[in-house]
């Protein structure tokens, strides 16, 4: 059962984005540029490994609520959620 996705959606990152390079990693993630597949506009997609945040979902439940409250053009955007059994997936502005 997804953890932080819309229960039933059925779209898969790869679906939707294509996956371009790496442009950081952290701890628990790496950022990779992408490219949608329909209007060809470019997003950061913040890949965050589930197996890392074992015992930390409530890290980024946070990081998610605050996201999608933010509104402000200094700060990046959250566009979407994705989730398999691996990985969480942030679209966000570039």
């Amino acid at each position: 059962m997804p953890l932080f996705t819309k229960r039933g959606r059925k779209e898969k990152v790869s679906d939707i984005y294509d996956l371009k390079h790496t442009i950081g990693t952290g701890a628990f993630s790496e950022v990779v540029v992408a490219e949608d597949r329909k209007s060809g506009e470019y997003r950061a997609i913040k890949c965050i490994e589930k197996k890392k945040i074992k015992g930390k979902e409530d890290t980024l439940e946070n990081e998610i609520a605050i996201l999608k409250q933010i509104d402000h053009p200094n700060i990046v955007a959250l566009l979407d959620i994705f989730e398999d059994k691996m990985h969480v997936y942030l679209v966000i502005e570039l």
